[in-house]
């Protein structure tokens, strides 16, 4: 099983550039229980960017453990089954989330 730092730094590979076209959005990601980890990753205009640490303006957070990321990111959990079940909380842009998860190859791994 990929550790949720793995699967961060393969998210380039695994990212729909042509579903990004357009869009300028900061997901910020608060993974794990009592070692929270934080990540950012910006999208801009087909590009992406992954960075360590929190972001000024995030246009939305995602709060999850690290297993939850994991199951997520290998396609073992739904998006929609985590969300209905709090294990993933949701900040900002909710209505952005589904489309986010997506575009960065989560759930397609």
């Amino acid at each position: 099983m990929p550790s949720p730092t793995e699967i961060l730094a393969a998210m380039p590979e695994h990212f729909d550039a042509e579903a990004a076209r357009g869009l300028n959005v900061v997901v910020q990601f608060h993974i794990g229980g009592s070692r929270e980890d934080v990540h950012h990753v910006v999208v801009r205009d087909g590009s992406i960017e992954i960075a360590r640490g929190p972001h000024s303006k995030p246009t939305m957070s995602f709060t999850l453990a690290d297993e939850v990321f994991v199951a997520l990111a290998t396609g073992d959990l739904s998006p929609q089954l985590a969300f209905l079940d709090r294990r993933v909380q949701i900040a900002g842009d909710v209505g952005l989330a589904s489309r986010m998860l997506e575009m960065l190859g989560i759930g397609r791994r």
